[in-house]
């Protein structure tokens, strides 16, 4: 794995279109990326624009698609990274089809029409109905989810591989990120949950199993599929794998506070982690942090 500075020279000439720049991984990913690239334009639906990301950064407010074609060859784009998206709990139904499938289709249009070099479609390890410890990362989901969060970022994953024969595309599946700027994905939930000493649930002895992301890590996986121009599918998760149950004895003694965990008999969630080591070939790097440094990290910045 090459050094900063080649990462710096190869980014520096970057002119970004980031949709969602107002989340969980769109916040992380502008302060990593800020000072590295050309220029950024960052797309947000609500919400009051964060004071330390203003500097550098075109602010634009849920854009329609046509102004993002005028900003795109405006600004002369050339990697567009499609991050928008509700919440998965936010029951919010059309949204999740106007973000994750019309959106998704409407900057694939503009990126073919206006030659963008590079287009990555954020997408979740939930498209995967089974464990996706074996399975290849060009695993091709289905449409059985009762989820339609997850029923619309399928969806979304096929129209960006139907672009993929004259575009370059890729799919990023993140699997549980975590870190600062959020309480809602399930090991921050977790934290704030255990730190308020409220009961624990899990089904069966030690529920699923599990590799959370470091959202650190995942923002490093962006730059080097951006630096390299990485095409396909790619499963995004941790170095560390640990049950449910394990996750929550961890959180609770870096927090320092008494667990109570409810056993219940129902059967186990199917497990929820992926094989890294196709990551690790593609981008001759592999996630670094793990469960217990960014656990730290979490607290840390409370």
């Amino acid at each position: 794995m090459r050094g900063s500075r080649w990462m710096h020279t190869k980014l520096i000439n970057k002119r970004l279109l980031i949709t969602g720049a107002g989340g969980f991984i769109g916040k992380n990913l502008l302060e990593s990326l800020e000072n590295k690239v050309e220029s950024i334009i960052a797309t947000y639906k609500k919400g009051p624009i964060p004071q330390n990301l203003k500097s550098r950064i075109r602010w634009v407010k849920n854009p329609s698609a046509e102004m993002m074609y005028d900003l795109v060859q405006e600004i002369k784009i050339n990697v567009i990274l499609h991050l928008a998206s509700p919440r998965a709990n936010s029951g919010e139904k059309d949204e999740f089809y106007m973000t994750n499938c019309t959106m998704t289709e409407n900057l694939l249009k503009i990126s073919q029409s206006a030659k963008v070099d590079h287009f990555i479609f954020c997408s979740t390890g939930s498209v995967c109905n089974e464990s996706c410890m074996e399975l290849p990362d060009g695993f091709c989901p289905d449409l059985s989810s009762k989820s339609d969060y997850t029923n619309s970022k399928a969806i979304g994953e096929m129209y960006t591989r139907r672009y993929g024969a004259t575009l370059n595309t890729l799919i990023f599946r993140i699997f549980h990120p975590y870190g600062k700027h959020e309480d809602y994905f399930l090991v921050n939930k977790l934290v704030k949950l255990i730190r308020n000493e409220e009961l624990i649930t899990i089904h069966g002895k030690y529920g699923p199993l599990l590799n959370p992301v470091s959202v650190k890590d995942v923002c490093k996986a962006f730059e080097l599929s951006m630096i390299q121009r990485k095409t396909g599918v790619i499963n995004v998760g941790g170095p560390s794998y640990l049950t449910l149950y394990e996750l929550v004895k961890k959180i609770a003694h870096c927090l320092d506070v008494k667990l109570e965990i409810e056993h219940l008999k129902e059967k186990p969630d199917k497990n929820h982690a992926c094989s890294i080591k196709y990551l690790a070939k593609y981008l001759n790097w592999s996630p670094q942090i793990t469960i217990d440094q960014g656990l730290f990290d979490i607290y840390k910045n409370k």
